[in-house]
């Protein structure tokens, strides 16, 4: 099978786990005190853009959530789809990780750009782990930081790799190589704004 199919049915599921009662489970304590201080950096972005740091908590997810908070009339439901999203984004990502990973672990060369490369069993798994994971199911529909956070650490792994195997490659180009070097500059860049307290371990994974 395609792996583009696999892409679009992964997401397809994961969206028909993840959408359906989305305000099931009661507010947490943790969402509220986003939403609070995502609805205070909107009324006024430049007296309190960094108001989480009183806790402290990096500010990206809080404006990300100032951003979403106007599409609808309920902030939760907002905040928790903005979490759904960027778990959206993150499987496709998780997905060409892994297959990624598994070429290179085999010593195979990357897929030509032309015509749509057949999804590998270990891609598949990817994404059925991805889709059913108990904890990744929880936290991908509360409007906490988790989610976009996993969209980062996937992005940066997939990013590192990438930029190996632009090295090891003999026909990437120094354009292609620094490309990638600065997309995973800027990932970095965001984990660190998003769950400083821990990316400092992320820098390790380039190297």
């Amino acid at each position: 099978m395609p792996r583009r199919f696999l892409v679009f049915l992964a997401v397809g599921a994961y969206l028909i786990f993840r959408l359906p009662a989305i305000t099931g489970l009661p507010i947490f304590v943790d969402e509220s005190t986003y939403l609070h201080w995502a609805d205070l950096v909107r009324r006024d972005p430049a007296r309190n853009a960094f108001v989480s740091m009183i806790d402290p908590k990096p500010p990206l997810h809080v404006w990300l959530l100032a951003l979403v908070l106007g599409l609808g009339r309920n902030p939760l439901v907002s905040g928790r789809l903005l979490s759904v999203a960027a778990g959206a984004l993150a499987l496709p990502m998780f997905i060409g990780l892994a297959g990624r990973l598994q070429r290179t672990a085999s010593g195979r060369s990357p897929p030509s750009s032309g015509g749509s490369p057949r999804a590998s069993a270990t891609e598949w798994c990817a994404a059925a782990l991805f889709v059913t994971s108990p904890y990744l199911a929880f936290s991908q529909r509360m409007a906490l930081v988790e989610s976009l956070f996993l969209l980062e650490e996937i992005a940066i792994a997939g990013l590192s790799v990438a930029v190996a195997d632009a090295f090891r490659e003999p026909g990437t180009t120094g354009r292609r190589r620094w490309n990638l070097w600065i997309l995973l500059g800027l990932a970095l860049g965001a984990a660190f704004l998003t769950r400083q307290n821990i990316s400092y371990v992320l820098l390790g994974l380039p190297v």
